[in-house]
């Protein structure tokens, strides 16, 4: 027997056996932070869904209303244009609704959807101005939602191809290298603008899960009450 001091500055006795813990006890709680910490990640990704699926209908409107009033100008944007903005408009509202509708653990059709939306950047881009269309602004949502879903390698692997479709569509055409009258600095500007902003996103740190085993059961209902628990916790300590 072994005398263990207590908090009250007096000593209890505590037998041998019983000073470790058995053999395995911590598995349990380690598999317990290991599932709550993929349940946050599930809810994040289900969050950040949500609101990306509010943001693509803005910018689907937005493209729409943009393209109106291009329409006033000479010279007019082709006419196909319209009916595949209308048509991405209605893919926007359609994603909101199964989006909204999903249980927040779940995430499902991230990947079609990412897809989706850089193949509509790519063929409005290329059907109007190229690096100058109006409907770049299409490119940064793209490239911080790959973010959201994926962290550095979304941000990665979508700002490689959105360098590259400015490229091509850009510098690649030797008709508008040799043109006086080609607005290279506004292609020159995005193309900057589109590296600075991939390499700030893939650098950045990314969101930690609360590693309070006790609040992990509860990351997945709402991991902004089960990071204050875990907060109060620490601090109460």
């Amino acid at each position: 027997m072994k005398l263990e001091p207590s908090n009250r500055f007096s000593a209890r006795r505590v037998s041998p056996t019983a000073a470790a813990p058995p053999h395995g006890a911590g598995a349990p709680m380690d598999l317990d932070q290991a599932s709550g910490r993929k349940v946050w990640t599930n809810t994040f990704r289900a969050r950040s869904d949500k609101v990306i699926a509010v943001g693509r209908i803005l910018l689907a409107l937005g493209s729409v209303w943009i393209a109106w009033l291009d329409s006033v100008h000479v010279p007019l944007p082709p006419e196909p244009i319209y009916f595949l903005l209308i048509g991405y408009l209605f893919y926007a509202i359609a994603a909101a609704f199964l989006v909204w509708r999903t249980e927040i653990s779940r995430v499902r059709g991230t990947l079609v959807r990412h897809i989706i939306d850089v193949a509509a950047f790519a063929i409005f881009m290329s059907m109007t101005d190229g690096p100058a269309s109006p409907f770049f602004m299409l490119m940064p949502f793209t490239l911080l939602s790959a973010t959201l879903h994926w962290r550095w390698r979304g941000a990665l692997y979508t700002g490689l191809v959105c360098l590259a479709a400015l490229l091509y569509l850009g510098y690649f055409d030797a008709g508008d290298m040799l043109d006086p009258d080609a607005d290279t600095t506004t292609n020159a500007s995005r193309i900057l603008f589109i590296f600075v902003a991939a390499a700030l996103l893939v650098s950045m740190p990314a969101p930690t899960a609360p590693s309070c085993s006790s609040s992990s059961s509860r990351a997945g209902r709402n991991w902004l009450v089960a990071t204050t628990a875990c907060s109060r916790k620490s601090s109460a300590k």
